[in-house]
């Protein structure tokens, strides 16, 4: 799935390449997107008994978790300080930058959270269902 919001951004970019509609928005649509299934794998499709049948208890690291955590906070920290330059710039920049740093943080904040979690699943036969992620 999210090869497939990657692939819509390029086609979109290149069809869109004299800049009539902003990218932002584009970006923004596809991070909800994107977010919005990720959810639905967290919260729906990993309480089916057969989602994730095996796991590596051994998977995950530490450090592993570390990184991704520390990358995570940075990220959402920067959006946060993004956040604060457009507010203190209102006046004279577009609103849609303090839109776009707010679906950034739910972005970054749900694929951390997928990745957190998924990290032990091993690969599997896949099912209608979760082939997609």
């Amino acid at each position: 799935m999210n090869l497939m919001f990657m692939g819509g951004t390029l086609v979109t970019g290149v069809a869109l390449s004299n800049n009539a509609v902003p990218e932002g928005d584009f970006l923004c649509i596809l991070m909800l997107f994107s977010s919005i299934w990720s959810l639905y794998h967290l919260l729906y499709v990993r309480k089916i008994n057969y989602a994730a049948l095996h796991q590596d208890h051994h998977a995950g690291a530490l450090w592993l978790k570390a990184s991704l955590a520390l990358f995570g906070i940075c990220s959402i920290l920067l959006s946060i300080f993004k956040i604060g330059h457009v507010v203190l710039l209102l006046h004279c920049q577009f609103p849609m930058d303090i839109i776009y740093n707010c679906m950034e943080i739910l972005f970054v904040s749900v694929q951390t959270v997928l990745l957190w979690i998924s990290c032990k699943d091993c690969i599997q036969l896949q099912h209608n269902v979760t082939s997609c992620n």
